[in-house]
């Protein structure tokens, strides 16, 4: 297992090319909060823990990350058939979707609004004086508007701004705000000690965001090499369920559904709607019980784990559920209904 320090610039670089989330990740999870918080994070230079990668030419299901986040995604319109072909090589996210999603997003996507808008991320360079009432010291803020200085559209830095360096970047915004504070009314310009602290607070933003984007020193991966050593599909599978233990938790039902869900998108959804008719009776089931009723009946044995649907005989077993899910269902519905 190699460990190493890498750029945003470089992860950006390769993420939908090289780069890809494996079908047992879930979708994304994150809200705007959090994604803020984390911008505000790296901005403080906090560290944000290790990304965990797994190279592979193994024939596994892979999907692109989004480039402007929905917040309920289709996810079958994600995935790349040819990338997912055994013999091509990628590297798949283990750990690391939500922080990784949330950056590309920032720094060369954008999210979806409520109304289905573009709304990308703009900072506000003279941040960093006083903390928010949401505990942030740094501002980010997605528009779909265009926003005046003192605001920073991110995605410059890896567009137009891209070959510039932070003081050319820092002087530009200062002489802009120094016009801006010299047109205001005598009485309402900043004193001396306030505008150099302004331009203080600005030289060291665009130091700090071209120092994340560009240098090797804020970001470190953990790669299982899988096509230099062995790893099998169980075994990545143990290790994703116990690096995906704290954060947005998962538990074995998690990633077996989500290794489910690219066939059949509704199982998890179908599955907890009859759990909740089976738990009306006042007995207390998990959602594996019905799907360990099916794999008997389709003589898979009881134990439901993310193996038995992966590869041509888990397809056709998911293809072969779905087809007979109204029978099967159908018994649960009358029996609940003539407890009641």
């Amino acid at each position: 297992m190699s460990y190493k320090p890498t750029s945003l610039f470089n992860l950006i670089q390769t993420i939908n090319k090289g780069l890809f989330l494996p079908h047992i990740q879930r979708p994304f999870v994150w809200e705007e909060e959090q994604m803020l918080k984390l911008f505000d994070s790296l901005m403080r230079n906090y560290p944000i823990q290790t990304l965990l990668f797994w190279k592979t030419k193994d024939e596994i299901k892979a999907r692109k990350f989004m480039d402007e986040v929905e917040w309920d995604p289709d996810l079958s319109y994600y995935y790349e058939p040819n990338v997912s072909k055994a013999g091509c090589e990628k590297t798949f996210v283990l750990d690391g979707q939500q922080r990784l999603q949330t950056l590309y997003s920032t720094f060369a996507g954008a999210i979806k609004g409520s109304d289905e808008e573009r709304l990308e991320a703009y900072f506000d360079t003279t941040s960093g004086e006083a903390v928010s009432d949401e505990g942030l010291l740094f501002t980010l803020k997605f528009s779909k508007l265009v926003l005046p200085r003192p605001w920073y559209r991110v995605a410059d830095l890896v567009g137009k701004d891209a070959q510039r360096i932070a003081e050319e970047l820092s002087e530009e915004m200062n002489d802009s705000l120094d016009v801006a504070d010299e047109a205001l009314p005598e009485d309402n310009q900043p004193s001396f000690a306030n505008q150099k602290a302004r331009q203080k607070r600005v030289r060291r933003n665009f130091g700090q965001l071209v120092s994340l984007l560009r240098e090797d020193k804020h970001f470190w991966i953990q790669e299982l090499d899988g096509i230099a050593n062995s790893y099998t599909y169980g075994t990545v599978l143990d290790i994703f369920v116990r690096v995906n233990s704290g954060g947005t938790k998962l538990d074995a039902s998690d990633l077996m559904f989500a290794a489910m869900k690219e066939g059949w998108d509704e199982i998890e959804e179908a599955i907890e709607e009859t759990t909740e008719l089976l738990n009306s009776t006042n007995i207390g089931f998990d959602k594996t019980f019905p799907l360990k009723c099916l794999l008997v009946v389709h003589g898979r044995g009881a134990e439901a784990s993310a193996e038995k649907f992966t590869g041509a005989e888990g397809a056709k077993l998911l293809a072969d559920m779905k087809a007979g899910w109204d029978k099967a269902e159908g018994p649960v519905r009358i029996s609940v209904c003539e407890v009641h």
